[in-house]
Parts: C-alpha cells; sequence; structure tokens
C-alpha cells in the first residue's frame, strides 16, 4: 500500500488477490514494469474468508477480491477507498453486504507470489492427533486441486488423496510405526515433509 502514515497497522501495508485468467496476469505483470507511483489501483468485488490466499505474514484476512472478477483501475469512486484490516476488516459486515467492493486507492501491484515462491514463504504445516489417527494439514493458500501423498520408508505410496480449503484432516489407515514421507504436490510444485508415526 502506497502513502500510509507512519503509524498505520502493519497488516494495512499488504493483501493479496488471486488471478487464473493468463490476460489478467498479463495485465498486473505489464503494471509491474512502470515505477510504483505510476501503477493503477485494484478494484473489484469482495467476498467473505481469505479465499485460501488472502494474508499478510501471519495475518489472514477475514475476506477476498473474488478471483478474476477484480481489474486495475486508474480512478474508482470514493465509497469503497479504505484499507484492508483498518476499515474493510474491522466493519466487514458493512463492506460485504453494503458497499460489496474495495477500491483501496493507495494500493498497487508490488509483486506476483506464484505458488512456489507462496509455499516457500508460507509452508504447510502437519500434525498428528494424539492417537495417531488423524493427519491435519494446514497451509493459508491450499486451493482445490492439491493433492496429498503419504510414502513409506520404502517409497511406495500408501495413500493419495486430493485437498481443498486452507486445512484439512484425513483418516490414516491403520499403520505401523516408523518413518513416513509426506508430498503435497499443487500446480507443478511439491513439498515433502517426513511423518514420524509413534502410536
Amino acid at each position: 500500500m502506497r502513502g500510509l502514515p507512519e503509524n498505520a497497522d502493519w497488516r494495512d501495508t499488504a493483501f493479496m488477490a488471486c488471478a487464473y485468467n493468463p490476460g489478467l496476469i498479463q495485465e498486473v505483470l505489464d503494471e509491474l514494469t512502470k515505477p510504483p507511483s505510476d501503477r493503477r489501483h485494484i478494484s473489484g468485488p469482495i467476498a467473505a474468508g481469505d479465499g485460501g490466499h488472502n494474508f499478510n505474514g501471519p495475518h489472514h484476512f477475514a475476506w477476498h477480491f473474488v478471483p478474476d472478477q477484480w481489474s486495475l483501475a486508474e480512478i474508482s469512486i470514493e465509497l469503497c477507498d479504505g484499507r484492508p484490516h483498518s476499515d474493510v476488516e474491522q466493519n466487514l459486515h458493512y463492506w460485504l453486504y453494503q458497499v460489496g467492493r474495495f477500491c483501496p486507492w493507495s494500493s498497487a501491484p508490488l509483486r506476483e507470489v506464484s505458488v512456489s515462491n507462496a509455499l516457500a514463504a508460507a509452508p504447510p504445516k502437519f500434525s498428528l492427533n494424539p492417537t495417531g489417527d488423524h493427519l491435519r494439514v494446514e497451509a493459508p493458500f491450499l486451493l482445490d486441486g492439491a493433492v496429498l501423498t503419504l510414502y513409506n520408508s520404502l517409497g511406495l505410496p500408501i495413500l493419495t488423496i486430493p485437498l481443498s480449503g486452507p486445512s484439512r484432516e484425513i483418516p490414516l489407515p491403520s499403520l505401523p510405526n516408523g518413518l513416513y514421507l509426506i508430498q503435497l504436490h499443487f500446480a507443478s510444485t511439491s513439498v515433502f515433509r517426513p511423518l514420524w508415526l509413534l502410536r
């Protein structure tokens, strides 16, 4: 966000918007070639929840831009101007159901965040419940199409399951104690983590 006061809430400094449309992605990439002060601001409809992608560091917003329904604008009406946390999130019902859109004039595209960069910045977390019969997967940006595969110590797949949403509890089959390997695959990027199963 451009031009925020020095004492601004850190949650107002950045937010993320998701795009799948190649034309919109290219438009943003073209915008990134301009000086920051010449870049247009984002404007578009918003929806409840972080959408699996709208976060600033450890903070997950309670709203997100509807993917591919936002655009870059040179001018917008003042009604939808504001700050992502101090205005939108603090008055979420008003913004979602009366204003319906967000057009922060002080915003400008800063950089493209690819899936691999997002995985590096906010890696997924895996944990077992106390009885070891469920695996919890938490990743702030997980979208439909992610696939989790569990391998045994010989490298043989023993469980493959599609994921959706930011978190998921997966029932595990009855497995002997030992070392396993988790693979999370999403958009041609994979993350591997060891899993010790001790019951």
